[in-house]
């Protein structure tokens, strides 16, 4: 999935901490975050996603931020 405009690179970096990669300028990026940020409509985000892995995944992320959140 490609978030970013439909011209840009994702480029592949398997070997790196992260395999896919965009290059934009900070300003491009800003723009791209606020537009993504006033189209939020949801209140749960988990609840919103409907692939089981990339659900797990989230999910995961939050139990692992409640602990250390409790801590």
């Amino acid at each position: 999935m490609n978030i970013f405009r439909q011209d840009t690179e994702v480029v592949e970096t398997p070997d790196a901490d992260y395999r896919w990669r965009v290059f934009h300028s900070r300003a491009e990026f800003k723009t791209l975050i606020d537009a993504r940020v006033d189209g939020i409509e949801y209140t749960n985000f988990k609840n919103t996603v409907k692939d089981h892995d990339l659900h797990e995944l989230y999910s995961d992320f939050w139990q692992a931020h409640r602990g250390y959140q409790r801590r």
